[in-house]
């Protein structure tokens, strides 16, 4: 699919933007007009912002924005191999050779990320209008930008930051409203905790509400959303660039950033890569070759499951905890009072975290996948659809545990290959080998596995894979 970034009618007079802006086959993304198709919003602390954007930061989030809609727009179904997709979008940018020269890097990482086949022609573009104008404007004085979803990870990272006596910009995007009330619940509490030391920033980028648009976009048909950490983390990055900030932090457990695939339909992008080293080695790449930013990015948990990280964790923030956000469907089952579906994948690895360290409540799920009973809410029964996760997830964590470290080895690099020492890139230390992350591997496996077969009913053991009883084995 064809895509282009619309910049207005006088600032690029490329006759190739102009062609593709009348070419009803093109998908057009307006964010900057009154009757725009796509909205985006700064709030700092609930209210309203402005950012002061330079033209190549304003051009990187545009891209961002662009790459975010367009994977909205085409169904994978209808890939040659129903998931690998094309796209070419025309970017009319302030300074085009810098971006010819991060071109190829900039396909790259977004081909990582989401198996598809980006391209891009780079056009030039004159000085664009002002945003809207607001009262409020970022905030002075912060030293660090963290990203921050309202799950787990993200509250964790901003408590060691603050910890540390960091003064931290938090960046939420609202992609959806249960996860959109917890980010300001978290901050409140973060607050309460460090004072000013804190501020919350919440962006937003979705289709305008506008009745009515100069270009309106088609409709949306694809719900995978495998790009959207690309989004995410060029907002954190436009943010930091604009405070004046050198160091953004994307908090997320080592097991989820290389996110082994549980099986084999689940290789490549089928299984999410949005905090993989490769991912964020080659995102750098791209900004530094684009002289967008050459900040750094660090992940301070590559090399710790989320189990380790709630087992080491200040006991002051069980309760924060608690009201955190992990599943991937939150406000499914909302009306039902409860935000965790308790069985897609993240709801699996949080409870298994939660078990570990004495916090588990069944009852904060829809669904109790482990006892296999109909929902105590809506008595609605547990599907063998609901159950396809569990049944990839247990014999996964069985085979690891029972692993030898040549073999988990090869698991931290089922995603492809990276040096060991990228950590002194993207993480919070260098290390010599993959050791650290097998042993990881290995402690989660065996945590999840014993924890899980303890409080799984006897049927449920049959359908979930629970074959043979788990023996601990020393790490």
């Amino acid at each position: 699919m064809r895509i282009v970034r619309y910049v207005g009618e006088e600032a690029c007079n490329d006759e190739r933007y102009i062609a593709a802006l009348d070419d009803a086959s093109v998908g057009v993304i307006d964010s900057l007009t009154g009757d725009r198709n796509v909205t985006v919003q700064y709030k700092l602390n609930g209210q309203p912002m402005r950012i002061e954007l330079d033209a190549e930061t304003r051009d990187f989030v545009d891209i961002a924005i662009s790459v975010y809609i367009a994977d909205e727009l085409v169904k994978r179904e209808t890939a040659a191999d129903r998931w690998t997709r094309d796209f070419d979008l025309i970017i009319p940018v302030a300074k085009p050779d810098n971006w010819q020269r991060a071109s190829s890097s900039l396909s790259s990482t977004l081909k990582f990320l989401s198996q598809d086949r980006f391209s891009f022609e780079w056009l030039e573009r004159s000085a664009l209008p002002d945003g809207p104008r607001h009262r409020q404007s970022l905030p002075e004085g912060f030293d660090t930008v963290c990203l921050f979803s309202g799950g787990v990870d993200s509250l964790l990272g901003a408590h060691k930051l603050l910890s540390e006596g960091r003064k931290v910009l938090l960046v939420g995007h609202q992609a959806e409203p249960t996860t959109a009330s917890a980010q300001k619940d978290l901050f409140q509490f973060l607050a309460g905790k460090y004072g000013d030391q804190a501020a919350l920033i919440q962006c937003r980028v979705a289709r305008s509400g506008n009745v009515t648009h100069r270009h309106p976009l088609p409709d949306k048909i694809e719900d995978s959303h495998r790009p959207r950490s690309f989004l995410f983390l060029a907002l954190a990055i436009t943010i930091a660039k604009a405070a004046g900030i050198s160091s953004v932090f994307i908090p997320e457990n080592g097991l989820i950033a290389l996110n082994p695939p549980l099986q084999r339909s689940r290789a490549g992008s089928h299984s999410t890569r949005t905090v993989h080293p490769i991912y964020l080695q080659r995102l750098l790449r791209t900004l530094h070759a684009s002289n967008v930013y050459d900040g750094e990015i660090r992940n301070p948990f590559l090399y710790l499951s989320k189990t380790d990280m709630l087992q080491n964790m200040d006991p002051s923030l069980i309760d924060a905890v608690k009201r955190s956000v992990s599943c991937s469907h939150p406000s499914q089952h909302k009306d039902e009072k409860v935000v965790h579906c308790g069985y897609c994948v993240p709801c699996l690895y949080r409870r298994a975290a939660m078990m570990k360290r004495g916090l588990d409540d069944p009852d904060s799920y829809a669904f109790d996948i482990l006892a296999g009973t109909p929902s105590r809410i809506n008595g609605k029964s547990l599907t063998p659809y609901k159950q396809l996760d569990a049944k990839a997830l247990i014999p996964f964590a069985k085979s690891l545990a029972s692993a030898s470290d040549v073999e988990l080895q090869s698991r931290v690099l089922s995603q492809g290959y990276f040096p060991s020492s990228i950590g002194e890139l993207i993480g919070p230390k260098v290390v010599d080998s993959y050791q650290p992350w097998a042993d990881m591997l290995k402690r989660w496996a065996i945590d999840l596995v014993t924890e899980f077969e303890v409080r799984t009913s006897d049927e449920m053991k049959r359908q979930l894979g629970f074959t043979t009883s788990m023996v601990s084995q020393p790490v």
